[in-house]
């Protein structure tokens, strides 16, 4: 009896996901608009690029306006408020606004199919900001430059339930350089018929004039290469219901995801770092993160940064350091708070790669961050990932795996997050490049108070 209630169990998951549509397409991605007349070249851009001035305030074809009522919708850059920035697909991109009178832009798109509740969806965009971006402050009335930091927020809307649901957030969005940003999103309440693209206050405790450069996004793919998402749930039901006093992290040993990128449950909250986060090994040939007019595209090469083998599974994570003086670090929401003044032990097998090989976004050039790093294990929120340093690691030199068992102990208040960062070995000195390898996590409550 059982043997066939798991077999029918299995057939229902199977039928659901041909249900699915693998690729949901959105129209306009990369945020095309009506072109005016062709004026001559702007030499604030490159020489070779004969820049127009899109329509302001006007949302580009395939996209509704979301925002206030009474307030202006976004604009088809470049070309206006100062905003000179080239785009990296087509000819235009969108540029969205907070505002010092408490008020932000958002864009919408009906989608051709929904994302269903309970699956998982790729999606990624291309965001930036202008050093300029001037315009009349609501609040004062004079000239100013929105560049306070804002962050991305994507939304999933059921019209017909006349419910939204928040899928994702970026980090603070600070480059000025195009960079591509991953997101996996799951429906967990609503089957998702719209889609909303919103920029939004980094803090909340102030409204403040900032901005936010959107361009070529990517369709909604569903995420086959995970596992069912109602596997996630389920291990956040487990949670809950059978580790109170435990706080367990989803995918620790860093498997579920999409090849060479960030893991799922996972998320990036480098600020400004030259290169993305990412898995190893690469399954069919190593890829790198390249920037060609702007954009970050991916290539072979003939050679493999990282020989190493995973020490549970099949796939790793690696962060880096960067003589520049940015770390890179990941982020996971915690369905169980690490509670105030409670003894945890987070265990975590560390490693370094003796060469590590990346091409910089900044200058092209392929760099060697082979040295030796220590990781830091902060508390904190999405959107403050480092409030508390809760334990750092000694150095990691060694190219053969390690295990690391550090006690936390937060001190300040309750965190719903835990953020992984790579660091320095020592905090005196010159920043350099350098790489450190994360495996096999794991993270406890102890009954020593």
């Amino acid at each position: 009896m059982c043997k066939q209630f798991l077999l029918w169990s299995l057939l229902l998951i199977a039928l659901k996901g041909w249900c699915q549509e693998p690729v949901i397409r959105l129209a306009n991605p990369s945020f095309e608009g009506e072109k005016p007349a062709i004026r001559a070249p702007d030499r604030s851009l490159d020489d070779s690029y004969v820049s127009y001035s899109p329509p302001a305030t006007k949302v580009p074809d395939g996209w509704f306006n979301a925002g206030f009522e009474g307030e202006t919708p976004p604009d088809i850059q470049p070309g206006t408020f100062g905003c000179v920035q080239k785009p990296i697909d087509g000819e235009s991109y969108l540029g969205m606004v907070t505002r010092d009178n408490g008020t932000w832009e958002r864009v919408g798109q009906k989608l051709p199919a929904p994302m269903l509740k309970d699956s998982l969806y790729d999606f990624s965009v291309c965001l930036s900001v202008s050093p300029e971006y001037k315009s009349n402050s609501r609040a004062s009335g004079r000239l100013v430059n929105y560049n306070s930091p804002t962050i991305l927020r994507i939304w999933g809307v059921n019209a017909k339930a006349q419910s939204a649901e928040l899928l994702a957030e970026s980090p603070s969005i600070t480059n000025n350089q195009w960079v591509r940003y991953i997101f996996r999103l799951l429906p967990v309440r609503i089957d998702a018929e719209i889609i909303l693209l919103e920029v939004y206050f980094f803090s909340e405790e102030k409204a403040t004039n900032g901005h936010i450069l959107l361009d070529n996004c990517s369709n909604l793919l569903l995420a086959t290469n995970s596992p069912a998402a109602d596997s996630l749930r389920q291990f956040r039901t487990n949670a809950r219901a059978f580790l109170p006093k435990e706080a367990g992290l989803f995918n620790s040993s860093f498997e579920w995801g999409p090849n060479n990128v960030l893991p799922t449950g996972w998320v990036h909250t480098t600020d400004g770092f030259e290169t993305l986060v990412r898995t190893h090994p690469a399954v069919s040939e190593d890829v790198f993160y390249l920037e060609s007019a702007g954009a970050i595209h991916y290539a072979s090469t003939n050679f493999k940064p990282v020989r190493l083998k995973a020490q549970a599974g099949n796939r790793y994570l690696s962060l880096l350091s960067s003589e520049t003086g940015k770390t890179q670090q990941v982020s996971q929401e915690l369905d169980v708070p690490l509670k105030k003044d409670s003894n945890y032990i987070f265990s975590v097998y560390l490693a370094r790669s003796k060469h590590f090989y990346e091409y910089r976004l900044t200058d092209k050039k392929r760099t060697d961050f082979k040295n030796p790093l220590k990781l830091r294990v902060w508390g904190g929120t999405l959107r403050q990932p480092k409030m508390e340093l809760l334990a750092e690691s000694g150095s990691v030199i060694g190219s053969e795996w390690k295990k690391f068992g550090l006690q936390l102990k937060p001190g300040r208040q309750d965190y719903f997050c835990l953020t992984l960062e790579a660091w320095y070995v020592s905090d005196v000195g010159k920043p350099y490049n350098g790489n450190l390898l994360l495996d096999n996590c794991s993270l406890t409550a102890t009954t020593n108070q």
